[in-house]
C-alpha cells in the first residue's frame, strides 16, 4: 500500500459527506453569480443554449480520481448542485414553450383563460404598458395568499380603511397584475390593468404579499424582484411617494416585516390563517405554520 493510501473509516465518511455537502449548499445558493447575470437578460432559447453549455461544462469537471482533499470533496459538490440546478432550469424553461425552439417541438402548454398565451417568449407578458407577470406557483395558493386584504383593515394599530369587500375583488386584482399557466393549476381572470386609491399604510400588507409572490414564483421562473416592485408602484397609489422602483425593492424586506407582523394581529381570522400557512412555506420568513 502507498504512503499516501490508507482505509476509509467512518470519521473519514463524515468528513467527505461534509466538505460535499457544503460545495453543494454553496452552488445552490451561488447558482445564479456562476450563470452569470446576463443569463436573466437573454431571450429564452438563448437562455436554453446557455444551459446545455454550463451543463456540459460541469459534467467534464465532475471528474473524481479517489483522493480524499477538502477542497477538491467542496468543489465537486459546488460543482454538482450547479449541474442540477442548472438541468432543473433547463426543464421550467421547456415546460413553458408552445413553439418552437432550435427546430424542435417542445412541450406545449394549454392557454389559460383567453390570450395572452403564455409562451417562453413571454414570461413577463406587456398589457397596455404594464408588464404581468407569469405564475407558475400554484395559483389558487397565490389567491388565498392575497385574500388577506379582506380581513387587514381589522389591524388596530394601523387606520386602514376596508378597500377590498369580497373575494371575486382580490382574484380580480390578481388577475390584472399575473397571469397563470397551466402549470399554476387554477387559472386567473384576464382583467384590464386598474390603479387602485389605496392610503400609505397599505404599504406594509402590500410589500408583503407581493414578496412573498416572488419568493414562491422565483424557482420556477428566475424572474428577479424589481419586476415585482414595479407592479406595486404601478398599480398601487400607496406607492407613489416613492420616486424609484430600485427604492421599494431595497426596502420591501423591512416592509414585508411589519406586514407579518400586521397578519400577527389579526390571526384568527381565517384569512390571516391562509395566509400565515402559505407564508410559513417560505424558510427565510421563520414563520411557524
Amino acid at each position: 500500500m502507498r504512503e499516501n493510501s490508507f482505509p476509509v473509516n467512518p470519521e473519514l465518511v463524515e468528513e467527505i459527506k461534509a466538505q460535499f455537502f457544503k460545495g453543494y449548499t454553496d452552488g445552490l445558493q451561488n447558482f445564479d453569480r456562476e450563470i452569470g447575470s446576463f443569463f436573466f437578460s437573454l431571450a429564452p432559447a438563448e437562455q436554453l443554449k446557455v444551459l446545455v453549455d454550463f451543463m456540459n461544462y460541469c459534467h467534464h469537471h465532475l471528474y473524481f480520481e479517489g483522493f480524499v482533499i477538502p477542497e477538491v470533496l467542496y468543489s465537486l459538490g459546488y460543482i454538482q448542485a450547479c449541474l442540477v440546478q442548472s438541468y432543473k432550469t433547463y426543464q421550467n424553461l421547456s415546460k413553458l414553450s408552445v413553439k418552437e425552439i432550435t427546430g424542435e417541438p417542445l412541450i406545449e402548454a394549454t392557454p389559460v383563460a383567453g390570450p395572452p398565451v403564455l409562451t417562453l417568449q413571454n414570461t413577463v407578458v406587456q398589457t397596455n404598458g404594464i408588464h404581468k407577470i407569469a405564475l407558475k406557483y400554484p395559483a389558487d395558493e397565490i389567491i388565498k395568499l392575497w385574500q388577506v386584504l379582506l380581513d387587514i383593515h381589522r389591524c388596530k394599530s394601523v387606520a386602514i380603511l376596508p378597500f377590498f369587500k369580497t373575494e371575486k375583488e382580490v382574484e380580480n386584482l390578481l388577475g390584472e397584475l399575473f397571469c397563470a399557466s397551466e402549470n399554476a393549476g387554477v387559472s386567473l381572470p384576464d382583467r384590464e390593468h386598474r390603479y387602485y386609491e389605496l392610503s400609505s399604510d397599505y404599504q406594509p400588507i402590500l410589500c408583503l404579499l407581493m414578496h412573498a409572490t416572488y419568493k414562491l414564483n422565483h424557482p420556477f421562473t428566475r424572474i428577479k424582484l424589481e419586476p415585482y416592485s414595479a407592479l406595486l408602484k404601478q398599480s398601487f397609489s400607496a406607492f407613489q411617494g416613492i420616486e424609484n422602483v430600485a427604492d421599494i425593492s431595497g426596502n420591501i424586506t423591512k416592509k414585508k416585516d411589519a406586514g407579518i407582523m400586521l397578519l400577527g394581529e389579526i390571526k384568527s381570522s381565517k384569512y390571516a390563517k391562509n395566509a400565515l400557512k402559505i407564508l410559513a412555506k417560505i424558510k427565510d420568513y421563520r414563520i411557524k405554520a
